[in-house]
């Protein structure tokens, strides 16, 4: 008897939910978790804007060392993620 093998793929994100007091994570859904992801690159961008001023160095620079750090972080994360994921099969 042949196996048969079913690929099964995850449901699409919702965008928003019904809120945190119907029990409901808002971080499970695409909208809010949205708007957290872009407050904590304002914030971090804003905080290293602040430290660097002293050097007399200008947000953009600022902007470039945050984005990188995050290109870094995400390229690493989907690295390992795709050789858990595209491991070869025994």
């Amino acid at each position: 008897m042949a196996s048969t093998n079913v690929t099964t793929y995850p449901k699409p994100m919702k965008a928003t939910s019904n809120g945190a007091f119907q029990g409901e994570n808002p971080l499970d859904y695409a909208l809010p978790l949205a708007i957290l992801q872009i407050c904590v690159v304002v914030a971090f961008t804003r905080s290293l804007a602040f430290i660097l001023k002293p050097l007399r160095q200008p947000r953009v620079i600022a902007e470039i060392i945050v984005s990188n750090t995050i290109l870094s972080c995400s390229l690493f994360l989907a690295s390992n993620l795709l050789s858990i994921v595209a491991e070869p099969e025994n």
